[in-house]
């Protein structure tokens, strides 16, 4: 996803959101924290709302291997014919899905995802820098809190970047980029991002 540096990807306190500063047409990956994300603090606890489904603290086990976190029929619904490629983010390891090109274009997209384990860098970190995001909207994904939020660019114009709390430990980050359009997911990244996070907590829970 390359509106976004590659070279940080994600949820860095998992506040660590997203920058797209959109420009580029090329994929790069991921969710980009700002800056300087601060460590959650006592004043944060408790923004985000509370878990009421059962918390997934084994999904801690896929941290080092995100690539496993969508199986081969799962990422190819998104239009990725090739297996993920695992990257390091200022979480640990997050996977990189290329999405297909658009045959009428030359522009692709991408999708990544990534298992935040660090203590500062849950949904009440994201919530605590809600007011530095130029786009924040709350949202649920398999009865999980979830957030998306934008740095960079509205909601709409290609990119989203989520965050779903599974654990009091555990936030899957996913980002979706496309400078593509013509494509479904320009429209609604969010959406997209969503339904893939609810793949990842399938796989969580199937242990698989």
């Amino acid at each position: 996803m390359n509106r976004v540096a590659r070279s940080t990807f994600a949820v860095a306190a998992l506040a660590l959101v997203a920058g797209c500063s959109g420009g580029s047409n090329t994929p790069s990956t991921s969710a980009q924290p700002p800056t300087s994300a601060p460590a959650t603090s006592t004043s944060q606890a408790g923004l985000a709302p509370p878990i009421t489904q059962p918390k997934l603290d084994q999904a801690a086990t896929f941290a080092p291997k995100p690539c496993d976190l969508l199986t081969e029929a799962q990422y190819k619904t998104f239009r990725a014919s090739k297996p993920g490629e695992m990257g390091d983010s200022v979480l640990g390891k997050e996977c990189t899905w290329r999405i297909a090109q658009n045959p009428n274009t030359s522009l692709g997209g991408s999708f990544s995802v990534a298992l935040s384990t660090k203590a500062d860098a849950g949904l009440n970190s994201v919530y605590g820098q809600r007011s530095t995001y130029k786009a924040f909207e709350e949202a649920t994904v398999a009865g999980y809190p979830s957030v998306h939020a934008n740095t960079g660019t509205p909601f709409g114009q290609g990119d989203c970047f989520a965050y779903t709390g599974i654990s009091d430990s555990v936030t899957i980050s996913v980002g979706v980029t496309t400078g593509d359009k013509a494509a479904a997911e320009y429209k609604n990244p969010c959406g997209m991002a969503d339904k893939i996070a609810e793949m990842v907590i399938s796989t969580i829970k199937g242990g698989s």
